[in-house]
């Protein structure tokens, strides 16, 4: 068919209450025809092309403004480019609902094609126009493919509906679906709202009802109050029954809303329960209650911080004074655990012990309690408490833990390499948990590194044979020539600054403030730690301008001490001193020439790249990126300024003479 008439829109549609727009047929592919009713969409203008017909209008029904575009897309993939970026324009200068439907001549997925080859620039192109138009796809019942070769050896889904993201929002029942195939290799595609209405929910009575309480009386009491007809028996129990269930109903409605929030709330009580008995927390609540009302005495470190009850996992420290009404009130609350939870303490495993208290006191306790008597000193979780860890022969099990580990089969067996592997990855690792709570005394870090560098070099222990390079180069990094194996002093001092680390940046943690309640809120560290530490700035409430290392890599007093001298203030907070019109404002003269001048020109610009934030203000970690404290950093930083550089770099060699 070359051309289109009134009387062939006709033949298809089935009467003369319509309007169309078409696009003529260019060679073999054929042209594009779109009929609708004029009740229900009115034309307001159109545009015509070979592979799209577009008609803008309005929807009567809803008064909305609606798009619809026809298309019928060119195999040619930049031409298929084109028409992509045409639409995409149409699209956003349209104020309205959009719907494109036809054949878009390209598939989205490898999925949407059999027999064929599936080309990805074409998918991703027809993908990226979708999303930059807005489109959403509708899903399509039926067939998986729309069109079909002949021999039935190829199969697409070419045509689709795409619809704008709105117009899915407002209308979420529109679903398409495929027809049967008749004279053309497409099949038709239908788009539809579907709507379904199975009717009035039956009435359903259930029998526990009639064991819920005051569920007789309320149908008792409905049933008398019931309107009725006296004249017809029949049709006053009609009337009765259809009242009564619509109580029924209202009664359901309301006790089920309460029977699930009831039952949503015992469950999180249960819950609750179940995790605080597995925590400890159970216990815990128990003593803090029994510790703030007073009647549990622990041990006042200071005004405000008592120390009580302690618990990690499924162990529990209690710490109080020593008297007969703690030990009571102690036993009261593990039998008040038992009966509330059910869960025994196993009291053959519980240990007590008295500080600067008489034996004879503690045995007492231990009979009354019926656990055990402790002494120091002891292990916990894995290390020692209560022991002098500053003597050599407190680190007697460590050092022959990490004998062991070094048989001498274990050492003629395994290569230089394997040896060095070994080395880093688990001799080094063995003492960790002990150097990260103690400091090592020197002698035992030597006894360790003499362990490593006989086995490094595979020798005894009692061996006198000499070494082919010094331990010391071995341990250096490898940017200085070493092995990188690095030494335990820098391991053992880098996990004590850990410590200092969170001395200071969880300054409001239970042990920061143990340790400020004993040794004072310097800690008395010993340690000039605070050049790896400088304050980053947030608000600034909490950062001294001239005392605090926040800027510059130094104080602002050691940076410009003349400027410093000026100052009256000399204790402001950076975010006072930002705040006033001008820096020296607080100086009790302005600069005069000379250095004065200089150091506060320097200070002018310095300040100009601050700006100030509303969090709170945190310490950092210099020797990382990311200014988060690692132990790795502080390693290589100690034994970078403790280990010799090697003249020349340690190379592997493969073939030795």
């Amino acid at each position: 068919m070359e051309t289109m008439d009134v009387f062939n829109v006709k033949m298809c549609w089935g009467n003369l209450g319509f309007d169309y727009v078409h696009s003529d047929s260019v060679g073999n592919s054929g042209g594009i025809l779109c009929v609708w009713d004029p009740y229900s969409f009115r034309k307001t203008s159109s545009t015509v092309s070979d592979y799209f017909v577009i008609i803008r209008g309005v929807w009567l029904k809803t008064g909305n403004n609606l798009l619809i575009v026809s298309v019928y897309a060119p195999h040619d993939m930049k031409e298929n480019h084109m028409l992509w970026d045409y639409l995409t324009h149409v699209i956003h200068s349209w104020n309205g609902e959009v719907v494109i439907m036809g054949d878009f001549n390209e598939v989205r997925y490898k999925s949407d094609r059999f027999g064929s080859v599936f080309n990805v620039h074409g998918a991703n192109a027809f993908n990226s126009f979708i999303a930059n138009a807005g489109l959403e796809e509708v899903p399509l019942g039926g067939s998986s493919f729309t069109w079909c070769h002949k021999s039935a050896t190829k199969m697409s889904k070419l045509d689709r509906f795409l619809i704008s993201e709105n117009l899915l929002i407002t209308c979420p029942n529109i679903t398409a679906i495929t027809l049967e195939r008749y004279l053309s290799d497409h099949r038709p595609i239908l788009l539809r709202e579907s709507r379904f209405d199975y009717g009035p929910s039956p009435f359903r009575f259930y029998h526990h009802w009639l064991e819920v309480d005051g569920f007789n009386n309320f149908v008792e009491d409905m049933w008398s109050v019931a309107p009725g007809n006296n004249s017809n028996p029949l049709c006053s129990m009609a009337m009765k029954l259809k009242f009564l269930k619509l109580k029924i109903k209202e009664w359901n409605q309301r006790n089920m809303k309460d029977l699930k929030s009831g039952k949503a709330k015992l469950k999180e009580d249960l819950e609750a329960l179940d995790a605080d008995i597995d925590k400890g927390n159970g216990t815990a609540d128990m003593v803090t209650k029994a510790c703030v009302n007073g009647v549990f005495k622990g041990v006042q470190l200071n005004p405000s911080l008592n120390l009580s009850h302690m618990f990690y996992a499924d162990d529990a420290v209690f710490v109080g004074q020593w008297c007969d009404d703690n030990i009571n009130i102690l036993t009261h609350v593990l039998d008040c655990f038992y009966w509330a939870s059910g869960l025994r303490i196993n009291m053959s495993k519980s240990k007590i012990m008295g500080i600067l208290v008489a034996d004879d006191k503690v045995k007492s306790a231990t009979t009354k309690l019926g656990c055990l008597m402790l002494n120091t000193p002891f292990s916990y979780l894995g290390t020692k408490v209560g022991g002098s860890m500053s003597r050599t022969h407190a680190w007697e099990e460590v050092i022959d833990k990490v004998r062991s580990r070094l048989s001498r089969w274990k050492m003629k067996t395994l290569s230089i390499g394997g040896r060095l592997t070994l080395l880093k990855s688990v001799l080094g690792s063995m003492p960790i948990f002990h150097m990260s709570i103690f400091k090592a005394p020197l002698s035992v870090i030597r006894q360790l590194e003499s362990i490593r560098s006989h086995f490094f070099n595979g020798h005894d222990s009692a061996s006198r044979k000499a070494s082919w390079i010094k331990w010391d180069c071995v341990l250096a990094p490898k940017e200085k020539g070493g092995l990188g194996v690095s030494s335990l002093y820098a391991l053992n001092r880098a996990l004590m600054f850990k410590w200092v680390w969170r001395f200071y940046s969880q300054n409001s943690s239970l042990w920061a403030r143990v340790m400020k309640a004993i040794h004072g809120d310097d800690g008395r560290i010993g340690i000039n730690f605070l050049d790896f530490m400088p304050l980053k700035p947030g608000n600034g409430n909490n950062i001294s301008f001239w005392n605090n290392n926040w800027i510059g890599g130094n104080t602002l007093k050691n940076l410009y001490p003349r400027i410093y001298a000026l100052e009256n203030s000399k204790q402001v907070t950076v975010c006072a001193k930002l705040a006033d019109i001008a820096l020296d404002a607080s100086f009790r003269q302005k600069p005069r020439g000379g250095i004065e001048c200089i150091q506060f020109n320097e200070m002018l610009v310095l300040m100009q790249d601050v700006s100030l934030i509303p969090i709170s203000d945190r310490w950092i970690w210099s020797l990382e990126g990311s200014g988060d404290f690692s132990i790795a950093s502080t390693r290589k930083a100690i034994d970078d300024k403790r280990l010799p550089a090697v003249n020349s770099k340690t190379r592997w060699i493969k073939y030795v003479p």
